[in-house]
């Protein structure tokens, strides 16, 4: 019931960190956290018992993508960087927008797309779900990474989910 929910106070969590910068990434800062995650999913309605067990998957997902290399790479400092990024595409004359949970430019001067998830598997075989999930969402990032193109990107593009909870990031190829 929480998951939803948890994916979208987390989407905002991690903008917050992106932006803020890591200098700001502080046992202080963390801490403040612990208690405006559960009182955000309160805010969507959840009740309190279910926000604060979806709030400690929370507070996971947020030492996990700190404390992992990969997840602060993500969250770094880069060029072009922009969080939950609205981008609109005409498809048969109708208009779509799409919103990016992360893009940036790396030193090697490719493009970024990277799509958090932030759903728990809860079952025994972790490769064939991860290889199931790219599949799941290799249309979606397809799609982001025409976006781009059409926008004028002329770099070479790069697609991924990244999964805080397990520390993982999936390209997409």
């Amino acid at each position: 019931i929480g998951a939803r929910h948890l994916g979208l106070v987390m989407h905002r969590c991690f903008q917050t960190l992106a932006e803020e910068g890591k200098d700001k990434w502080t046992k202080e800062r963390i801490k403040i956290l612990e208690s405006s995650i559960p009182a955000a999913l309160k805010s969507y309605g959840l009740p309190s018992e279910i926000a604060l067990v979806e709030g400690k998957k929370g507070m996971a997902m947020i030492q996990n993508i700190l404390s992992d290399k990969v997840g602060q790479w993500i969250l770094g400092d880069h060029k072009e960087a922009r969080c939950e990024y609205s981008l609109t595409q005409v498809i048969n004359n109708t208009y779509q927008s799409k919103v990016i949970d992360r893009t940036f430019i790396d030193k090697n001067n490719v493009r970024w797309i990277i799509d958090y998830k932030t759903g728990n598997h809860t079952g025994a075989d972790l490769k064939t779900f991860f290889n199931n999930e790219k599949d799941r969402y290799r249309k979606q990032l397809e799609q982001y990474e025409n976006i781009f193109k059409l926008s004028g990107e002329t770099r070479k593009i790069k697609k991924a989910l990244y999964y805080p909870m397990y520390k993982e990031l999936l390209e997409i190829k």
